[in-house]
């Protein structure tokens, strides 16, 4: 576009009319400023920038805003203009101090990959059952007690972080979420898992480090597609020889556990690259 320089600076200008003149010269020019990324990053995370290309309905630049990020700041709503972003398909806001998700977040319709991780969340929304092309979701480091219903409502969902919150019990509506390939627990303080789990049969990998486990469910052997398997750091004594059932299970992490004996079947298991057991058991076998 001629003139870039006199266009970056009405949008560095502190005069609002500026930032005006400089919108519309884009809208008349139907120019599109993902061409020039300076220009771009200066709409887009520039929030004065950002609202009033909203109010000026500037669609050429706000219906291809793909993704954005806001991190380390003192946030604690998410910004009303996001929810204009009607084409946003990834969302990170991680780092902040979100309390609480707003219900229009169900309006993104396109999301495929929403990070809300590091805040300070201890709820979810209903709406977010309505992001029915989100594929992964970051929920680790936050305040949940509970897994909310409305993320096991998510259908495509493949991916769940749900690390370093404050869960003690893994609700049975985890049933629904048998898209799931990648389920992430690790950090928490679940005392043991519910049968429902074990209906989770496209899981690939399933990492519960430290919680406090005292027990895993014998139908564990139903997760046909299971490749990774992290259940060090807890309080089991013993596991299932259903986990020999696994015929993908290529990692299994045992260590940092009261466990007095493997299965010899699980030992054999031909699939099995990586194993790692507790240290006692280790030097046992020496």
């Amino acid at each position: 576009m001629k003139h870039y320089d006199q266009l970056m600076q009405l949008l560095k200008s502190s005069n609002p009319d500026n930032h005006r003149v400089a919108i519309s010269i884009m809208k008349s020019h139907n120019w599109s400023p993902q061409k020039h990324h300076n220009v771009y990053k200066m709409l887009l995370y520039n929030d004065a920038l950002l609202e009033l290309c909203i109010e000026m309905e500037f669609d050429k630049f706000l219906h291809k805003v793909l993704s954005y990020e806001i991190s380390k700041k003192e946030l604690i709503l998410i910004p009303d203009h996001l929810f204009f972003l009607k084409n946003l398909k990834e969302l990170k806001i991680s780092g902040c101090k979100l309390v609480e998700v707003h219900p229009s977040i169900g309006q993104l319709k396109q999301f495929k990959k929403l990070d809300l991780s590091n805040n300070m969340l201890d709820e979810a929304v209903s709406t977010l059952a309505d992001l029915k092309e989100l594929d992964e979701l970051n929920l680790s480091n936050n305040l949940f007690k509970e897994l909310p219903r409305e993320i096991a409502l998510i259908k495509n969902l493949s991916v769940l972080n749900f690390a370093n919150n404050c869960l003690t019990e893994l609700s049975a509506s985890v049933k629904f979420m048998t898209g799931l390939k990648v389920l992430d627990l690790q950090h928490n303080e679940l005392k043991e898992l519910p049968e429902e789990i074990t209906k989770l049969s496209d899981l690939e990998v399933l990492n519960i480090y430290y919680n406090q486990l005292q027990s895993i469910p014998d139908g564990i052997g139903n997760l046909k597609k299971l490749k990774v398997l992290n259940l060090s750091s807890n309080d089991l004594t013993k596991i299932p020889e259903t986990i020999a059932a696994l015929e993908c299970l290529e990692a299994l992490y045992l260590d940092e556990n009261p466990i007095a004996e493997i299965p010899e079947v699980i030992l054999n298991m031909p699939s099995l690259k990586i194993i790692v057991l507790p240290e006692k058991l280790k030097q046992s076998d020496k």
